[in-house]
């Protein structure tokens, strides 16, 4: 006999929730409780100045080098801006100073940064991934419910959402928190044309701002167009207010996106100042898909290797990249709740179907020559359009589980009946081999790979797991068919999506050490104690271009996908050998003066690389710190200038002798060239103070990028910034002594706070304005009436 209070849990939706629970716990225990990280550092442990001449060693997972080397770093910087109380705007530490908010990746205002926020970077970033999981599944579980069907199909419908392959693969991005908020729009939008509660607007308005500030624009264009298919196909079938539906869509859409003006216009500036869309037009890279044989990934996501289990990198081009994945119990659901939503939800069902096929059409490339062509696809990565069929199965998946409980004898009893209590049986037998495979997979790791022979080139043991999976669902359905089914099948399909759900997620992230979120390098502390002395740079992805920020060194280089044009017209120059067309900053054989000039004062680089006149500080088998000669300081003043009419101008001349006369762009109008004695009085993120002492009028050059969002004020009055050698800033003061302050002041950010504040404004508006017309239109007690 159960107690009463304990009967809410022994429900069919608790009991799952509950397994949910557990199992999410045991998933990821040592990263909850703070042993681990999922940040993935051993992969530096093959990197220098981390090999420090041990022996090479095999990383957990290769491809999950992103959060290491980008979103870890950038979190470090935003951390610390944060808790020094100011909006984080510029990250000092990289690329010579570059904007941070605007990169949009680092996701200043994201509520997943957020939540890593009270927390060291390396283990806050790994809670934050979990917490995508739990809100996309949560997501999904809403928006199912918007579409009236019961607990546990909702519950089915975000656990395979939440460990599907776009949320699981991409989890250490930004990509995987966009995806995370999307279902939140999904559901505002359902629960606003099915009631018109001025509420489900706010949610929704809330939802777009949320995955804007989320900072993927890639996902948010996929995923805008499947919603914005979605609304138009169910306000269509409304027989009264089609139009006003609509409209309030739209509306808080363009609030929402108002509410994101914060990040977003700064993002757009900044984009619009960069060459990655025409780069990305030119190179066709909207035309990009996936081979019709990488549909395989469906049923066997590791027939071809997974790189966190056994170091294969899966299908072409890689495992992140080519992966398609729910579940196949969930995909057999999924077939079964497209019919099933044909028949009780037709416009839920076109609407998700249709997304799902054109998205297919996109990846598996029929429809890819179309994508390349179209506004922003052809700029576009469209294979990740994956993350639409993922979100639309899930759905389907939740829809067919909805089926299997609705489903009715279609034979009389007897040896129906029988044959369906065999079948859930057989099934029941099938799911518990599934969850031994887990099992064997969690105690043997990458040694299941050779415990069965491989079948047409894929690994059998994912053969046999795979099988078994289908053989459960079907048989679990054929129950439910034969009447058997309803509850018992439906409870046997949700495990079998859970127990899928669990192995294909859980090898995916590596769990490191948090000691080793980086592993320790003695050669980047002997860095951090000498970091003023001057700024640091490496050879191609020696020392990781941007890692550095985790230890407040300055590098030179960095990663961004808006990097700015100054940057590679002063490397281009300097290092014929510069490339950053994977977005890192990377350098073969920059000129030594050239490195000077930029304030470079250390080099880490091959023993056979050292640039000339360099001197070694640190050797080691694999790598040596060298010290470049005639290191210009962050702060001096021109001993010689000359004038340019603009970048390409600056750049011929800075040629002739890069530590020679300083290269001012000033249109032609001479600049004061004078001894000053300069000092350094602050350098913070986004603001340096000088103290200039000039014999006469000077120019002063400050080695940090230049734009013109850079203000600089002598004793108190405003003084233009100029470019300086290409990339650096300068300004001139008049003799005697100063105190000058440069501070990053981006108009763009006071436009985007505009814009956030009018998208409050336009939410109250949208509340309070038909409140107000209701009372008026309502006569009070007692009005009109006569005396006498």
């Amino acid at each position: 006999m159960i107690p009463s209070r304990l009967r809410p849990l022994a429900t069919a939706p608790a009991l799952l929730l509950i397994a949910v629970a557990i199992t999410f716990a045991v998933l990821w225990r040592g990263v909850l409780f703070g042993h681990q990280g999922l940040i993935g550092g051993d992969i530096l442990n093959n990197i220098p100045p981390w090999t420090a001449g041990t022996p090479p060693m095999h990383a957990r997972n290769d491809l999950v080098s992103d959060p290491v080397t980008q979103f870890v770093p950038w979190l470090t910087s935003v951390r610390q801006q944060w808790l020094a109380g100011h909006i984080p705007l510029w990250n000092p530490d990289a690329f010579a100073g570059a904007p941070l908010l605007a990169n949009d990746q680092s996701a200043v205002f994201s509520p997943f940064t957020l939540v890593a926020l009270p927390f060291a970077p390396a283990r806050g970033y790994s809670l934050a991934m979990l917490f995508k999981l739990v809100v996309a599944g949560v997501g999904m579980g809403v928006f199912l419910r918007q579409l009236r069907v019961g607990y546990t199909a909702a519950i089915v419908a975000g656990i395979a959402y939440a460990s599907s392959s776009f949320m699981v693969d991409w989890l250490g991005h930004p990509q995987s928190a966009v995806a995370a908020i999307f279902p939140w729009a999904f559901a505002s939008v359902e629960l606003w044309l099915q009631t018109r509660r001025r509420l489900a607007l706010l949610g929704l308005a809330a939802a777009v701002a949320l995955q804007f500030l989320a900072g993927h624009a890639e996902t948010t264009l996929h995923l805008g167009l499947m919603l914005a298919f979605y609304v138009a196909v169910r306000a269509l079938v409304l027989e009264r207010w089609r139009w006003q539906a609509i409209a309030g869509v739209a509306a808080a859409a363009a609030l929402g996106t108002a509410l994101a003006g914060v990040q977003l216009v700064p993002f757009l500036t900044e984009l619009g100042n960069s060459t990655l869309v025409s780069d990305r037009s030119a190179t066709g890279v909207g035309f990009g898909h996936l081979l019709a044989g990488e549909l395989i990934s469906w049923i066997l996501p590791n027939g071809l290797g997974n790189p966190g289990i056994d170091n294969l990198p899966g299908p072409a081009p890689n495992y992140l990249e080519a992966t398609g994945f729910i579940g196949v119990g969930a995909l057999v659901l999924g077939g079964l709740g497209i019919v099933h939503s044909l028949k009780t939800r037709r416009s839920v069902g076109f609407a998700l179907g249709i997304s799902v096929v054109l998205a297919a059409g996109v990846v598996y490339g029929p429809l890819s020559q179309v994508a390349g062509r179209l506004p922003l696809l052809s700029s576009s990565s469209n294979a990740r359009m994956i993350v639409v069929i993922c979100f639309g199965m899930a759905a389907f998946a939740g829809l067919g589980v909805e089926a299997v409980l609705r489903m009715r004898p279609r034979w009389s009893a007897g040896r129906a009946a029988s044959a369906g209590w065999a079948l859930l049986g057989v099934g029941a037998t099938a799911l518990v081999g599934v969850v031994v495979l887990g099992l064997m997979l969690a105690a043997q790791g990458k040694a299941v790979d050779g415990l069965l022979p491989q079948w047409h080139g894929n690994v059998g043991f994912w053969v046999l797991e795979a099988g078994l999976s289908l053989l459960a669902a079907l048989c679990f359905l054929a129950a439910a068919a034969l009447g058997r089914g309803g509850s018992g099948a439906a409870a046997g399909l949700a495990c079998l999506v859970l127990a899928e759900g669990a192995i294909f997620a859980g090898p995916l992230q590596p769990r490191v050490p948090l000691a080793n979120d980086p592993p320790p390098s003695a050669t980047m502390t002997w860095l951090q104690e000498h970091r003023a002395d001057g700024a640091v740079a490496g050879r191609a992805l020696a020392m990781i271009p941007n890692l550095a920020t985790e230890y407040g060194v300055r590098d030179v280089r960095g990663v961004d996908v808006t990097i700015d044009p100054r940057v590679r017209l002063y490397w281009s120059h300097a290092d014929p050998g510069y490339d950053d067309r994977t977005f890192y900053t990377q350098l073969d054989r920059p000129g030594p003066a050239w490195l000077a000039a930029a304030g470079v004062r250390y080099y880490v680089s091959a023993p056979a690389d050292v640039p000339a006149g360099a001197t070694p500080v640190i050797q080691n088998p694999g790598f040596t710190l060298s010290s470049v000669a005639g290191t210009r300081p962050f702060a001096f003043s021109a001993a010689a200038v000359v004038a340019a009419a603009g970048a390409d101008d600056a750049v011929s001349k800075l040629a002739a002798d890069p530590l020679g006369p300083v290269v001012v762009e000033s249109a032609g109008v001479g600049q004061p060239a004078a001894h000053a004695d300069v000092s350094l009085t602050r350098q913070d993120a986004g603001a340096v103070d000088l103290d200039v002492s000039a014999t006469a009028p000077a120019t002063v050059v400050v080695l940090q990028s230049y734009t013109p969002d850079w203000k600089a004020q002598v004793d108190g009055a405003a003084t233009p910034v100029r470019a300086a050698d290409v990339l650096f800033q300068s300004f001139t003061v008049p003799a005697g002594h100063h105190l000058v302050t440069l501070r990053y002041q981006p108009a763009s950010v006071t436009f985007g706070l505009i814009a956030s504040a009018l998208g409050i404004v336009g939410l109250a508006a949208l509340f309070a304005v038909p409140f107000a017309l209701a009372r008026r239109r309502t006569p009070r007690r007692g009005a009109g009436s006569g005396s006498g």
